[in-house]
């Protein structure tokens, strides 16, 4: 029995020490354009509504948003965000 419980032990040494295949980490980059309709919200209040998520998420909006026009409610920004492996496109899980 001890004969076992020493052979389970060296076997299970001797695997810590076996090496891993390693997969490369592929990044990839994507491009994203939500446009969104919210009912019974005006275009202004759903601008600032967002920009104000940005900050909230971002911290400094000027590191990430690079155009900003309340005039015109377009955000355009760049920022690195993680992401879900599991999720698809379409937000499913």
């Amino acid at each position: 029995m001890e004969k076992i419980i020493i052979g389970l032990i060296v076997s299970l040494g001797l695997a810590g020490c076996a090496e891993l295949e390693r997969i490369p980490l592929t990044y990839k980059q994507a491009n994203f354009q939500y446009d969104y309709k919210v009912p019974d919200v005006k275009k202004k209040e759903l601008w600032q509504r967002s920009r104000g998520y940005i900050v909230n998420i971002f911290g400094d909006s000027r590191a990430v948003l690079r155009v900003s026009d309340e005039n015109e409610t377009v955000l355009l920004g760049k920022a690195l965000v993680s992401w879900d492996a599991s999720w698809d496109i379409g937000g499913n899980t």
